[in-house]
């Protein structure tokens, strides 16, 4: 339209690519050629100058006809700004979608109104999750949580929604129908809220994070494996000085026991003639009392040569332990 006398300016009508429109697809041939209402048709027009504008034209043929003449009403909306909005809107979506995809993270939405949710599906097939959970309920989704995490969940999961934390943040075990489970976390938030602050909405995002999750738990018990390693390196220390000091304590005792014998040998006594001299009271001169006079027991034989009454060199029972 001109700006200032609001007549319709001269130009072409073309499809919304380009292409030439036919004079039957005009949209005020169309409309004559029907009773029925023309419905909103994108078109594209051209002015002499070679600009550009996007339209989206709709109407419908009037019942009165004006002077033998059939009438019709037509109405044009201007979609340029619109329709560049959309597609900026969804290239950007496209390539938020191939960042989510990278990043290992999928959207979710839930109508807590409702009870729905709807998750990526690309994401869902990406690490081939069960498709069905694309559109779901909140009570099937609570379903597939692990029973022994599901209280705390709820538990964090109210206190969100109630506004007493900021954002959503947890990680739980989600059980598949085949029976393996994944290790699911959601990070979100409430972007909707009615009057009565009552949410409406939570919007965020999902990520598999169970090799991540499997990963340290692993490192947590080679962690504690090294330190029970460390706490038996400390006992087999201790216990190996224990062990230093009684081996040498044994080195003396099995010296003093060698140079005992040798002594024993020497003289020609045997341990029998110890034990039987200390049982019979007796003392034997090598490593008991030697004689004062060894001539006085030549007459006694060789059980009195050999055990005697003199003075005291080194006890018998001394000599016995020793053995």
């Amino acid at each position: 339209l001109d700006d200032a006398t609001g007549d319709l300016l001269p130009g072409e009508l073309f499809h919304p690519d380009g292409s030439q429109l036919a004079s039957e697809h005009r949209p005020e041939q169309r409309v004559f050629r029907t009773s029925e209402p023309l419905p909103s048709t994108p078109l594209m027009w051209v002015g002499p100058s070679g600009r550009r504008r996007l339209l989206a034209v709709s109407g419908t043929r009037l019942p009165s006809e004006h002077e033998g003449k059939a009438s019709a009403l037509l109405v044009v909306q201007d979609t340029t700004l619109q329709t560049a909005l959309q597609r900026a809107s969804r290239h950007a979506r496209n390539r938020l979608d191939a960042a989510m995809r990278a990043a290992n993270l999928g959207r979710i939405d839930i109508r807590l109104d409702t009870g729905a949710v709807s998750v990526d599906r690309a994401w869902l097939c990406q690490h081939e999750l069960p498709p069905e959970w694309a559109e779901s309920s909140l009570d099937q989704v609570l379903h597939q949580v692990d029973p022994s995490e599901l209280e705390d969940l709820q538990s964090i999961w109210t206190e969100h929604l109630r506004g007493r934390e900021a954002a959503f943040d947890q990680s739980t075990w989600v059980h598949l129908p085949d029976g393996d489970r994944r290790r699911i976390q959601l990070t979100g938030q409430v972007d909707l809220r009615d009057a009565h602050g009552r949410a409406l909405r939570l919007t965020g995002v999902l990520k598999d994070v169970t090799q991540t999750y499997e990963a340290l738990a692993s490192t947590h018990r080679m962690e504690a494996q090294a330190a029970q390693l460390a706490r038996m390196e400390g006992i087999a220390a201790v216990a190996g000085g224990v062990a230093h000091t009684f081996s040498n304590l044994l080195a003396g005792i099995l010296g003093s026991v060698a140079y005992q014998k040798r002594h024993i040998r020497e003289v020609g006594y045997s341990a029998v003639d110890i034990l039987s001299a200390n049982t019979n009271g007796g003392f034997c001169s090598p490593v008991g009392f030697a004689p004062q006079n060894p001539a006085d027991n030549a007459a006694k034989g060789a059980d009195a040569l050999n055990c005697s009454t003199g003075n005291p060199r080194t006890s018998t029972s001394a000599a016995y332990q020793a053995i």
